[in-house]
């Protein structure tokens, strides 16, 4: 093989390595930003559904969606 066929071939597969990294970072950065504005709604929802603030029903509720939240980023 050829230096310069075994450095392009070197080179096609780092930059494929790259961007797939790259992309599945991107991606899940994604999917991240879309489930937490979801969640978001939902503590929206809970707020809106439990009547005046301090309320038991709206505290549970926004309790057990932040607990949803860790569950499904821990490491945020």
């Amino acid at each position: 093989m050829k230096l310069e066929d075994h450095l392009e071939s070197h080179l096609e597969d780092h930059l494929e390595s790259h961007l797939e990294d790259h992309l599945g970072s991107h991606l899940g950065n994604h999917r991240d930003n879309h489930l937490d504005n979801h969640l978001e709604d939902h503590v929206k929802e809970v707020d809106d559904q439990s009547g005046p603030r301090g309320g038991s029903g709206r505290d549970l509720g926004r309790q057990q969606v932040l607990q949803v939240k860790a569950w499904a980023w821990p490491k945020r």
